[in-house]
């Protein structure tokens, strides 16, 4: 979170004019998108002497004023590099999440590159055995999307498997179906 004392307000007006140069500014309705470096996660970031802090709350910031620590600054049109100030609202994290819902964007925990369709079959390779490296590389999606989203900790595959009363040593599905014979 951006931490702004009276000193980094007074250092951020002296950027203020190289900050709004980095922003594709357009009508008030618009985004106003930031172009320059984000963060992995999609924000926009901006670098203030040597700290980096999200282009959003620098914007939130030089037009509203300081922002508590405690608070975020969110998105009213959830683009995560606008920096248009009007889209911009301070609130909680409980308030965010609250947002989140409301539009529909939470996924219920699980990762949006696992749909309903291929959790079924992800869960069938699994219980053939299948590595979950090769289920990973089917589906296009990372090993850790798979633990995470099918609630299997990476230390008790085998034991999953077990549970599911299904051979743990099966490695794909025609060993699986020979051993049914």
């Amino acid at each position: 979170m951006l931490k702004i004392n009276k000193i980094d307000l007074i250092a951020l007006e002296k950027v203020k004019d190289k900050f709004w140069s980095l922003v594709d500014i357009q009508d008030k309705e618009s985004c106003w998108e930031w172009k320059r470096t984000n963060s992995g996660r999609g924000y926009g970031i901006f670098k203030m002497g040597s700290k980096y802090h999200p282009s959003h709350r620098v914007a939130y910031t030089l037009i509203y004023g300081d922002v508590p620590d405690d608070l975020l600054i969110c998105h009213h049109c959830d683009n995560k590099l606008c920096c248009n100030p009007l889209h911009l609202f301070k609130g909680t994290v409980k308030d965010n999440a609250i947002d989140m819902v409301n539009k529909g964007r939470w996924n219920g925990g699980r990762d949006k590159k696992i749909t309903e369709k291929n959790r079924e079959d992800i869960k069938r390779l699994i219980e053939l055995g299948t590595p979950i490296a090769e289920i990973a590389k089917l589906h296009n999606i990372n090993r850790a999307t798979i633990y995470r989203n099918m609630a299997i900790p990476k230390r008790s595959l085998k034991k999953y498997l077990e549970s599911l009363d299904k051979p743990a040593t099966c490695r794909n599905m025609q060993q699986w179906l020979d051993s049914q014979k």
